[in-house]
């Protein structure tokens, strides 16, 4: 049977997704891409395609999601109670990592990072594969530095073939993996500085305001987490590509049990969207204060949005 192409987002759970469909050969190639170009239809994948962690569409070979999908379809697998989507293709073939010559604890680690696992130390001082996740992490901030010897989706490309043949340790000393983690090691205090100082806490949420910043710091998506234990949601605010328009990304902690209400519902008044713990809303420049008051309100009476 000829193998499939996987079409897969970039970052962790996609990286160790990539080796598994791999090793198992039914895939052979891979593009890393947007959820939002296959949810709006830029972007068609078709019978010769597997995809992971994507909108799941009808005429795909296999799809792998944990979030709910409409319809059905005998090509889906579906758990949103599966730790990761690397996990879920490991039970889907009934394979163990090990079984396919991967270490189990990289996808021990994707399960922690996809599951919101982590203990505050895991944010503040990752260790092992968790190191990996910070940096492929699209969050972090470090797409913003340019000063990398490669990009990151190269780095990307790279690290599916890599991780698969060499350890730990070979892979945390490539060079395009070592410099990433010394720039978020290295920026962990500006970063730990700038949230605490461009933070207020409203209620159960914490809003980071960092529209006058002249430079946000790369960090973990889940420092304001490490640094605000307490709080239950966190509401970033930052400008756009270019100034062009504002940013509101909202999340759930993973610290704080019951955080319970869906993400993406509380944005879609906003014409936002994402998950049921995370995602973002792009707005005006100038609707951007009323939107977030709007937002806070909604987060305050229990996620009904006022109306405009």
């Amino acid at each position: 049977m000829p193998r499939c192409r996987l079409l897969t987002r970039a970052d962790f759970d996609g990286l160790a997704s990539a080796i598994l469909l791999e090793a198992l050969t039914v895939t052979d190639r891979f593009d890393f891409v947007h959820a939002a170009d296959v949810r709006n239809g830029k972007l068609r994948p078709g019978p010769g395609d597997v995809t992971v962690n994507l909108p799941c569409v009808a005429d795909v070979h296999l799809a792998f999601s944990r979030e709910p999908c409409e319809g059905t379809s005998g090509a889906w697998v579906v758990d949103t109670a599966a730790p990761s989507c690397a996990r879920l293709i490991c039970r889907h073939f009934d394979v163990s990592p090990e079984g396919l010559g991967v270490d189990p604890a990289l996808v021990d680690a994707v399960d922690l990072a996809v599951a919101g696992g982590l203990g505050v130390a895991d944010v503040l001082n990752p260790q092992g594969w968790l190191l990996l996740d910070a940096i492929t992490d699209a969050h972090s901030g470090l797409g913003r530095l340019h000063h990398f010897a490669v990009g990151n989706l190269a780095l990307m490309r790279a690290l599916v073939g890599y991780c698969r043949d060499h350890t730990l340790s070979e892979v945390l000393n490539l060079p395009d993996v070592a410099e990433r983690i010394e720039a978020l090691q290295g920026a962990q205090a500006a970063a730990r500085e700038q949230v605490l100082r461009c933070a207020r806490v409203f209620g159960d949420c914490v809003l980071v305001d960092l529209r006058a910043e002249a430079v946000i710091h790369p960090a973990s998506r889940y420092l304001v987490y490490a640094l605000f234990p307490a709080a239950r949601f966190a509401l970033s605010v930052y400008w756009g590509r270019l100034g062009a328009n504002t940013v509101l990304a909202l999340g759930r902690s993973i610290f704080a049990p019951g955080a319970g209400r869906d993400v993406a519902a509380l944005l879609a008044p906003l014409g936002g969207g994402g998950h049921a713990a995370a995602g973002t809303c792009q707005v005006a420049n100038s609707d951007a204060d009323e939107a977030l008051a709007r937002l806070l309100m909604a987060l305050d009476a229990g996620g009904v949005m006022a109306s405009a």
